[in-house]
């Protein structure tokens, strides 16, 4: 598959598999891919995609009225970048954390490498794991009220 391809199974993903047809994971994601993650240290983690799908699952729980929104996606050979935003309330549990109601709005940047259409490789840049932290125990609200 060519980046157009990989850029629009991407957005499909996010815009209309994640909070809604979940079979869609399984165009998207290889049977096992790495997410990588580059806050302090970097931190790879091999990935099933049918562990992924239950994570997605537990995160609609959470945050039922969450969505996607795929704001820029560039690409080249079998690389993808892209900006997306997620939106949403937490109402029920998210991991160890109980249901806050706090509106979350947070902007991801991830860099997706493919083979074969599918996903092999998802990194996330430094800060991700910090600001979501944020989100969940409010002090990024608190900062915000502050300011």
């Amino acid at each position: 598959m060519g980046v157009a391809e990989n850029k629009e199974l991407f957005r499909r993903w996010y815009e209309e598999g994640f909070y809604g047809d979940i079979s869609i994971a399984d165009e998207f994601f290889a049977p096992e891919w790495i997410r990588v993650h580059n806050d302090l240290k970097r931190f790879e983690q091999k990935v099933s995609t049918r562990d992924y799908k239950k994570q997605v699952l537990s995160m609609r729980v959470s945050l039922p009225d969450g969505r996607w929104t795929v704001d820029q996606a560039f690409g080249e050979d079998d690389t993808v970048a892209a900006a997306l935003t997620f939106s949403g309330t937490q109402t029920g549990q998210w991991v160890d954390n109980p249901p806050t109601n706090n509106k979350w709005r947070i902007t991801y940047h991830l860099f997706l490498r493919f083979a074969a259409g599918r996903l092999v490789e998802m990194a996330f840049p430094s800060g991700t794991a910090r600001y979501e932290e944020a989100l969940i125990d409010g002090t990024l609200f608190k900062e915000q009220e502050a300011s």
